[in-house]
């Protein structure tokens, strides 16, 4: 809506091409927008989503589903910079 990731898609058109980028990572994807964003672009990608909050996930797996993305991986887990358990914060 915002248009916040159309700088990586432009400098995607300005250095290389979109047929090129064939993997994204979207190491905490939230509900999946970013991967719905992306998947306009960029069609022949796979897409790998992280999310470690269950709820998010569901919807997530959800949002993929009615907007039938192919090619899309949504995995329930989180990414840190070391091996870790991780766990969910409190609502605040």
């Amino acid at each position: 809506m915002n248009q916040e990731y159309r700088p990586v898609v432009d400098f995607i058109d300005k250095h290389w091409s979109r047929e090129r980028v064939l993997e994204i990572v979207d190491a905490g994807g939230y509900i999946g927008m970013t991967a719905i964003y992306f998947r306009q672009f960029f069609q022949k990608a796979r897409v790998v989503i992280l999310e470690p909050n269950r709820r998010n996930f569901e919807l997530l797996k959800k949002n993929m589903e009615v907007n039938h993305l192919e090619n899309v991986f949504p995995i329930w887990a989180g990414l840190w910079n070391t091996d870790t358990k991780l766990a969910e914060a409190e609502k605040f």
